[in-house]
């Protein structure tokens, strides 16, 4: 393992506990009903759990995920990414739960319906 390995690896230990403290935080007692798209920290979509559908979320760079919400779950099942770890996450349904893509800083993230406005940050 090179010095950089150790670098990104800590880097991305500390923002995955980052968020993870953010939305325990701020996570509400309902149920989950919506999925949340961020894109470089950025809100760009919100869907409906409960209809499936399926999405492609494209980033600056000529990134790609295919995201299907389909019977109560969603998942990431095609990326262009260089890893694929966003498509080995599996499927998500329960209030928090996410999934990252961080060669495309695309965050996918169940919550339940408490905020409509897609112009909102990830800090």
């Amino acid at each position: 393992m090179k010095k950089n390995d150790i670098f990104l690896i800590a880097g991305i230990v500390v923002i995955a506990v980052a968020v993870l403290f953010l939305v325990r935080k701020n996570q509400a007692v309902s149920d989950p009903d919506q999925v949340i798209v961020y894109v470089n920290g950025v809100e760009k979509e919100r869907f409906p759990l409960h209809e499936d559908r399926l999405v492609e979320i494209e980033t600056e760079d000529g990134g790609t995920n295919l995201l299907q919400i389909k019977d109560g779950e969603a998942e990431i099942v095609e990326a262009n990414c260089t890893d694929h770890i966003c498509e080995k996450q599996g499927r998500i349904s329960k209030n928090g739960d996410m999934i990252v893509c961080l060669p495309h800083g695309v965050l996918v993230q169940i919550d339940s319906e408490t905020e409509s406005t897609s112009d909102t940050t990830v800090k």
